[in-house]
């Protein structure tokens, strides 16, 4: 079930208490998929939930696992620096559960290996004694295939291995050899426990029935969970021939038609190179496609049932939005591979008296019931219509089936049924729901693998498309006024709180303790909270000591789940094919962008550095943006050329050169004024809490204006 609208005094639900789920398992058991999975389940259902991993705490505290003593993680006889370090991250994760529990919390995941049982049970009456219910979850898995499986999603998610993917599966190997030395699966019948056999092929329970309602929850969602990899689709359904009527049932118009081949071409293109990265026989899996029952979702999907994929269909020219660019795989796509399923839950949302209307129409002929709906869009039911609450509860059967679905999935739906589904997957508030934009000629993947991990692509500007009409050479901006959501309730207008932005970021940023569950989001979540930071830290509205939390956490967001702010995206950079200048890792262009000389600094990418660039970058490019000051250089946004997958960073092209350069060409100039200039622009970037270093003329000052004044920047431009 969905968050219910009301709440309680203690903040506690269901009469439940207070609950600790502590994982047992051997490493490599899906312990952390699962965790993950249960914490998103029971936060949509409202229940105040949280994860307190200890391999993201050991990493936040200590680092990777490749700067840890060879004995770290051994079960047995280790080194007294490894017992120190162990026995560091221990405390500093029991104290995280105190934490959560003395400020509200109702449930604790603690993921971590917890093999041997009299350590377990320890830590079971450790927490017995104050009233908390302890569930022991044990991940038992003898199934080679399985394992093999979760140790490749650890080594292409994990965080320990980023930089060398090829050895976690020789460490994995290693630590489970080790760990099954000393592993005590749990056979004491002292505490509720909830063991899980080869992720989900048996469940055996110990006294958990008659513990309540949200127990049995947990069991329930444990029921239909797997961790299988597939990737989830969603795309919009294609245009109509009468787009915003909820009683009309009509058919694809002939753009919708085209929109549709098109995205066949696009789904079938992503879903060969995400099989083929994974080393998966695409002959071997199934694409389910699930509809509503209406004729413009289902028609969608007769081309994926019908047609190969088209002879001209180029994943390359998808305009990627949080991603590299794909290749044409072979076109080799076979219908029996597919099966639609039509689904009445999936309906879009039933908008009532709104029925037919625009925003604008809705607000001019029922003013009252618009006012009442724009202050609380979630729960508030229009006359004869459905709120978003009434949406996801309509909706719950279909997010066990979501969770129960083994094979690839593509939902095509309606943007009001998407944005249930979506807020479920990446974990946002139901009170969110509203607000979630989702375009027609985007496609969004989630992979839910080691977390929820998403991209989106656009492939599609044509009729339907939001805010865009046919016209000339092309499709314009705001033209077709009529071309709106299915209904009124589709639309996003009205429902978006722009107001209570600041106040909320405000909030965040004075409770300490919601810092580690920011820094945990990834994928979809860790973007929208990046570009909300950068919105709100840009309008200089958040007192000063606010003001630098938010930026010290805009960064570290930005490195550890490699996002920036989307609207340093550029396209449409052009550069000279010979490089300028260069230096140790980054090649220097002169370029062009909206007819102004840029310079693009080009990042080298290594065979044996594997890692993406953003991820190594990200922390100093959330900073260089926020920086804003006469004597520093300006951050124009960044560039991924398409053709060579390089990654450039843009700035404006200073034609005087570097410090060293101008003193050169000027002998006479005033050494007095430029130094005073240095002074200022590094007195700029101290109060920020920011340290350069390396400081070099030819490197740092790498740009004199014509105005003669000393502009840097806050790293090495060359």
């Amino acid at each position: 079930m969905v968050a219910p609208l009301y709440t309680t005094t203690s903040g506690l639900l269901f009469h439940a208490g207070k609950i600790l789920v502590l994982t047992v398992g051997l490493p490599a058991r899906g312990k952390t998929h699962i965790s993950r999975a249960l914490e998103r389940y029971l936060r949509w259902m409202g229940v105040k939930t949280r994860v307190v991993s200890m391999g993201d705490y050991r990493r936040n505290t200590l680092g990777e696992a490749q700067k840890l003593p060879p004995d770290y993680f051994n079960l047995g006889e280790k080194s007294s620096d490894a017992e120190v370090m162990r026995r560091k991250v221990e405390e500093g994760c029991e104290e995280l559960i105190w934490e959560f529990f003395e400020s509200g919390g109702q449930v604790v995941i603690y993921d971590a290996n917890n093999g041997r049982s009299d350590a377990r049970a320890q830590l079971a009456e450790k927490f017995d004694k104050t009233g908390i219910h302890i569930i022991f979850l044990e991940f038992y898995c003898d199934n080679k295939e399985i394992i093999e499986q979760n140790i490749r999603n650890i080594k292409i998610y994990s965080p320990d291995y980023k930089r060398c993917p090829d050895k976690a599966v020789e460490d994995y190997y290693g630590r489970i050899r080790d760990h099954e030395k000393y592993y005590e699966p749990v056979e004491e019948l002292t505490w509720p426990s909830i063991r899980i056999v080869n992720a989900g092929e048996k469940i055996l329970l110990n006294k958990i029935q008659g513990r309540g309602y949200l127990h049995s929850r947990i069991v329930f969602f444990l029921m239909n969970i797997h961790n299988r990899f597939r990737t989830i689709w969603f795309a919009r359904s294609g245009q109509s021939l009468i787009e915003h009527s909820y009683k009309a049932d009509l058919d694809l118009s002939p753009a919708g038609w085209e929109y549709a081949e098109k995205l066949k071409d696009v789904v079938h293109s992503r879903r060969m190179k995400v099989l083929q990265e994974r080393g998966i026989d695409p002959a071997k899996r199934k694409l389910v496609i699930w509809t509503s029952t209406r004729r413009g979702a289902h028609h969608t999907a007769w081309p994926f049932l019908s047609n190969p994929l088209s002879d001209d269909a180029d994943a390359d020219g998808l305009e990627i939005t949080q991603s590299t660019a794909t290749s044409n795989p072979a076109k080799v796509i076979l219908p029996e591979q597919t099966k639609v399923v039509e689904k009445t839950q999936m309906l879009e949302i039933n908008p009532g008296i709104w029925d037919g209307l625009t925003p604008d129409q809705a607000k001019k002929y029922h003013p009252g019931d618009w006012d009442r709906f724009t202050k609380d869009p979630y729960s508030y039911r229009a006359p004869r219509a459905e709120s978003y609450h009434d949406l996801s509860v309509r909706l719950e059967p279909t997010l066990m089936e979501l969770e129960r679905e083994s094979e690839d999935l593509l939902i095509i739906g309606h943007a009001s049924v998407i944005r249930c589904l979506l807020a479920y997957l990446i974990g946002l508030p139901a009170s969110k729901i509203p607000e979630i934009e989702v375009a027609r000629g985007d496609l969004l993947e989630i992979i839910p693998s080691y977390g929820i991990h998403s991209k989106a692509f656009h492939f599609w500007d044509g009729p339907g498309r939001k805010g865009r009409s046919g016209g000339g050479n092309g499709y314009q901006l705001g033209q077709d006024h009529n071309n709106f959501y299915e209904n009124c309730m589709e639309d996003t207008k009205g429902k978006r709180i722009g107001g209570n932005l600041t106040s909320e970021i405000c909030e965040i940023l004075m409770d300490e303790k919601r810092e580690p569950l920011i820094l945990g989001l990834r994928g979809h979540g860790a973007q929208c909270v990046v570009d909300a930071l950068n919105d709100v830290l840009h309008q200089n509205v958040l007192p000063a000591e606010q003001g630098k939390r938010g930026l010290s956490i805009l960064c570290k967001l930005a490195k550890m789940a490699s996002v920036i702010p989307r609207c340093y995206e550029l396209k449409g950079v052009e550069y000279d094919s010979q490089p300028f200048d260069g230096g140790g890792f980054a090649d220097v262009y002169k370029g062009k962008y909206q007819n102004q000389a840029v310079c693009l600094k080009m990042v080298r990418t290594f065979q044996k550095n594997q890692c993406n660039p953003l991820a190594l970058h990200a922390k100093e490019l959330a900073l260089w943006a926020f920086i804003s000051h006469p004597n520093t250089l300006p951050f124009y946004g960044v560039y991924v050329d398409q053709r060579t997958q390089r990654f450039c960073f843009v700035s404006p092209w200073m034609a005087n050169g570097n410090l060293c350069d101008y003193l050169e060409s000027y002998p006479h100039a005033p050494r007095p004024l430029l130094v005073s200039d240095i002074i200022h622009g590094l007195s700029y970037l101290h109060e920020l809490g920011i340290v350069h270093g390396d400081l070099k003329g030819v490197r740092t000052f790498s740009v004199i204006s014509c105005d003669s004044s000393a502009n840097f920047c806050f790293r090495k431009m060359f």
